[in-house]
């Protein structure tokens, strides 16, 4: 199991309830083999919270990445798309 911080944490929880994933804003109910199902808009200024501003969860998301945690991709020519692995699926989970 991958460690993760506190604020890797919040965020990949900020990504698993945002309102842009199939459960808008609901706890998703897939499984592991669904993690990709657990994709929204990497739009970093709805992660923040008091702790973590836009530039602290920008650098959250490339920590996440490099873990394997997360991927982001292009969704179109204005914004990208964040994605649980199936490993971040787990790390998600266990963090909860």
């Amino acid at each position: 199991m991958t460690n993760i911080t506190r604020n890797e944490a919040f965020v990949l929880n900020a990504i698993a309830h945002h309102e842009m994933t199939p459960w808008n804003t609901g706890t998703p109910d897939c499984d592991e083999s669904g993690a990709w199902e657990i994709s929204t808009y990497c739009w970093a200024e709805d992660f923040t919270n008091a702790d973590l501003n836009v530039q602290q969860v920008k650098g959250v998301l490339g920590s996440l990445v490099q873990k394997g945690l997360v991927t982001i991709n292009e969704y179109d020519a204005r914004d990208n798309v964040v994605s649980f692995t199936p490993q971040g699926f787990r790390a998600w989970k266990a963090s909860t």
